[in-house]
């Protein structure tokens, strides 16, 4: 069983200046920071009825303990709901990694949704 009275997990909020994530102390700052979400957005594209979306969390999602020298994961991309794509999400730490992983992720939609009618038809056994 864990003891979690041990543990000092504190949550840990970041804004966006600019493409830097800058930590940040003052938990109202912070929420300042959000009252534009087109500040928090990276990009967002929709591809074949999917939507792919990289944003600026704010919050540290790797939600570790005591290892202090981890990069916080700040970023997330998720594609929203398709047949195939139902959960994917990833995040990263900075807006060059969100970049990249939104690329990867509108690649990954569109080889997929290119595959998807040839997958259809094997089911329906029009192949």
């Amino acid at each position: 069983m864990t003891d979690w009275s041990s543990r000092r997990y504190q949550p840990r909020y970041y804004k966006l200046v600019g493409t830097l994530v800058v930590p940040v102390d003052d938990m109202m700052e912070w929420a300042r920071s959000f009252e534009n979400f087109d500040g928090r957005r990276v990009l967002c594209d929709e591809i074949d009825g999917a939507v792919v979306s990289t944003v600026f969390l704010g919050l540290d999602h790797r939600l570790s303990f005591d290892d202090d020298d981890l990069e916080p994961l700040v970023f997330e991309t998720m594609i929203f709901p398709t047949e195939i794509w139902n959960y994917y999400q990833t995040r990263c730490s900075s807006y060059e990694e969100a970049l990249a992983m939104h690329h990867t992720a509108c690649d990954a939609v569109r080889k997929t949704q290119r595959q998807l009618p040839v997958v259809q038809q094997e089911e329906n056994g029009n192949a």
